[in-house]
């Protein structure tokens, strides 16, 4: 994908970005900025979602001084007006209004902007990145999205796969942690904090999983992420034998709970708590997994300590 993407970079080319929500379609724009010649210009980022439609128009296309009553008197410059010699990155473009779509279609063609209360059009020289999580072509068959638009946009698509679908996931926590938390210190995960992180499925992607190593080191001692460091969510969408397995000589041997699912994994863990008379460390050590695991899966399965176990 990288190297497609060299190819068409200063090539007037618009790049339309699909992916599901947390992906990282921005933090690729920008990367697809800075590798052009227009990364000393500056780049522009409209999230076409998070901005009413009675002000989208204004965001987009400016206005001049004294052009309606409670205008700023100054005047406003729109986004195209700056991102002008740089890049404009149209962030969630599925959600534009279909009247606005018609309007910036013109604009992207013609390449000159009309802000409004001026007389004379702004010439536009500008990289255009669109991006959204939405399938366009579907919007296209509802009527609410215009297909002429679509493909002034589409000069070449690229899809970023789910944080789930990556195979390299280690190397992206590894970026995360160094990007996100080096400000803080040198942090370091250790291998079965590192292996839940892998395994877990990312609904959120990676905006999700730079959340989590936030927090993590927030609570982790020494600067050493363990599996206590990681919240609850990350633990809980796993068995226990999901994070209990270990390489051997290139197999992957199953830990006590291999063979237990659903409330078999309960009912062993019952029974491995009155063995040892309730004594969590000991189950831990024997289930080989961590305290928390413990009182995390006693809750899940409703398991309470008796009163009189001595």
């Amino acid at each position: 994908m990288a190297r497609q993407v060299l190819q068409v970079i200063d090539k007037d080319i618009p790049i339309l970005i699909t992916g599901e929500t947390g992906t990282g379609k921005e933090a690729f724009a920008r990367a697809i900025h800075d590798a052009s010649s227009r990364a000393g210009h500056a780049f522009i980022a409209l999230n076409c979602a998070a901005i009413p439609e009675t002000l989208i128009e204004s965001e987009l296309f400016g206005y001049r001084s004294g052009s309606f009553t409670g205008a700023n008197k100054n005047g406003m410059k729109g986004k195209l007006e700056l991102a002008n010699g740089g890049t404009l990155f149209l962030d969630e473009i599925g959600d534009m209004p279909v009247q606005l779509q018609t309007r910036l279609l013109r604009v992207l063609a013609e390449r000159e902007t009309m802000p409004l209360g001026a007389t004379e059009p702004t010439a536009l020289d500008l990289q255009v990145i669109s991006a959204t999580h939405q399938d366009l072509r579907a919007r296209i068959d509802q009527k609410e999205f215009r297909e002429d638009f679509y493909y002034r946009l589409n000069g070449m698509a690229l899809k970023l796969p789910p944080l789930r679908e990556r195979t390299d996931k280690s190397a992206i926590i590894a970026n995360v942690v160094r990007r996100e938390l080096q400000h803080l210190g040198d942090y370091q995960i250790d291998e079965k904090a590192r292996q839940a992180l892998e395994m877990y499925h990312w609904p959120g992607n990676i905006r999700q999983l730079m959340s989590v190593l936030k927090y993590a080191a927030a609570v982790s001692e020494n600067n050493l992420i363990t599996l206590d460091s990681l919240p609850d969510e990350i633990l809980d969408h796993h068995s226990l034998d999901a994070l209990d397995t270990e390489q051997e000589t290139g197999v992957v041997k199953e830990k006590a709970l291999s063979k237990y699912a659903g409330s078999h994994e309960g009912q062993l863990l019952l029974d491995t708590l009155k063995k040892h008379r309730w004594n969590i460390t000991t189950v831990s050590e024997e289930l080989n997994i961590c305290r928390s695991t413990v009182y995390r899966k006693m809750k899940k399965y409703n398991i309470v300590q008796p009163n009189d176990i001595y």
